[in-house]
């Protein structure tokens, strides 16, 4: 079945988020900052991944990461992330960035348990594939010199029991039917 998800214009207004392994998030002056690893293309990607803050929440963000499988079909643990948001006209200024896409992923309705859908996702592109260090260091360094807005802290203990629960249903869960979204 084709994505039944609609590809959206995100506004300039607006802010996408990008979740971080604490691993790439050195302390600094007692705050986890992304390091411009956080922001590299992983193998096989043509966009960096991220997903429109507006539309799905920190708490949402955060779930999606919990039920998510890592690459040995385990899940997620979201303690390990940080999420930092970017606001969408600084991006389309920034050299060295070609565009921002709403690019809506599904994996099926129901979608496999750890591979949830998420209409909110969203790429960056760079205008360099390869040679993106300086663009990287860029986004590195607005999270740094605004973090009061842009970290996006863990929502707190009650979040950890509702990932709990939405593990227990597998894939019947409301991140992994598409009517349950509300935009299909």
């Amino acid at each position: 079945m084709a994505n039944p998800f609609p590809v959206l214009h995100i506004p300039d207004s607006e802010t996408v988020a990008r979740h971080c392994p604490i691993g790439l998030t050195p302390k600094v002056n007692k705050r986890r900052i992304p390091s411009p690893d956080c922001f590299a293309l992983r193998s096989g990607e043509e966009g960096l991944s991220v997903n429109w803050h507006e539309k799905l929440d920190t708490v949402t963000h955060f779930l999606l990461i919990g039920i998510q499988y890592n690459r040995n079909s385990d899940f997620l643990n979201p303690h390990m992330f940080r999420i930092y948001t970017l606001p969408m006209e600084w991006l389309r200024n920034l050299g060295g960035i070609k565009e921002i896409k709403h690019a809506p992923v599904y994996n099926g309705d129901p979608s496999p348990v750890g591979h949830p859908n998420n209409p909110w996702h969203a790429e960056i592109y760079f205008t360099d594939m390869e040679n993106n260090q300086d663009v990287r260091l860029w986004l590195s360094e607005y999270c740094q010199s605004n973090f009061d807005t842009s970290y996006q802290p863990y929502p707190g203990p009650d979040l950890d029991e509702c990932i709990a629960d939405l593990r227990a249903r597998n894939d019947q869960t409301v991140y992994h039917r598409v009517e349950n979204w509300g935009i299909s």
